[in-house]
């Protein structure tokens, strides 16, 4: 998770040096990126995790 964060930030300033014209596209582009393998990564942490907790069992009838 830090490593897409470090590696979008190293991306973005190396592009500003070159491209200082699209600075806005890809700064937009890899904070996006990176919110997005956050929100995947943190879905798949709560799955496992609910799974783990509340194994699946079957429904109390009543």
């Amino acid at each position: 998770m830090m490593v897409v964060f470090l590696v979008g930030f190293f991306a973005t300033v190396v592009w500003i040096d070159l491209q200082p014209r699209v600075y806005w596209a890809l700064s937009f582009v890899s904070i996006t990126g990176f919110y997005i393998v956050l929100g995947v990564l943190s879905f798949r942490y709560h799955c496992v995790a609910k799974e783990a907790i509340l194994p699946d069992r079957p429904a109390e009838e009543g």
